[in-house]
């Protein structure tokens, strides 16, 4: 399975999290893809190849607000990410401006 792939399966799990622990949620995903290549006489001496993968929950509940991220996508990992969200949640308290 592509990163790609998992992500989008993370994604999802997440999201199905928030609507069983009936709180509202936006995720954020970030993958990257590392490729390195060293030449040693004009022959190919290394080759790497590097995916990584950062996933982040943000949990609104009224005025507060909890954030959480994992780079482990298993799902275990994520609903314990959601769980610290909506635990950080208690802690933050989000303040909007009265006026425009």
């Amino acid at each position: 399975m592509s990163l790609n792939s998992q992500v989008e399966k993370a994604i999802d799990q997440v999201l199905g999290f928030a609507k069983i622990k009936n709180v509202e949620a936006e995720v954020l995903a970030y993958t990257s893809v590392q490729t390195g290549i060293q030449f040693q006489k004009r022959a190919l001496e290394q080759y790497s190849l590097s995916e990584t993968a950062q996933l982040g929950v943000r949990v609104l509940d009224g005025a507060h607000e909890g954030l959480a991220y994992t780079e482990d996508l298993s799902a275990e990992s994520l609903e314990k990410t959601m769980d610290e969200a909506i635990a950080n949640a208690k802690f933050i308290t989000k303040k909007f401006p009265s006026t425009l």
